[in-house]
């Protein structure tokens, strides 16, 4: 799933599933992606050095990525 298309996912998740209005929506998914970035750059420093570590990198964008799709609605 590219970050537009799991950005869009995760607004009608929250807008269908939950009933939250854009806004709200909009609030919790920027939340949901710091909380996965953290999470990321823990375990970034944790497995400094170790094989994996470009796997976490690379989430790493990812997650950068949906947080800038987000930004943009």
């Amino acid at each position: 799933m590219t970050p537009k298309e799991k950005s869009d996912y995760m607004m009608e998740w929250y807008g269908i599933t939950v009933g939250f209005d854009k806004t709200l929506s909009l609030i919790i998914c920027k939340k949901v992606c710091n909380e996965i970035l953290e999470e990321v750059i823990h375990l970034q420093e944790e497995n400094e050095g170790v094989y994996g570590t470009r796997e976490l990198f690379e989430r790493h964008l990812y997650w950068e990525e949906v947080k800038q799709e987000l930004e943009k609605l």
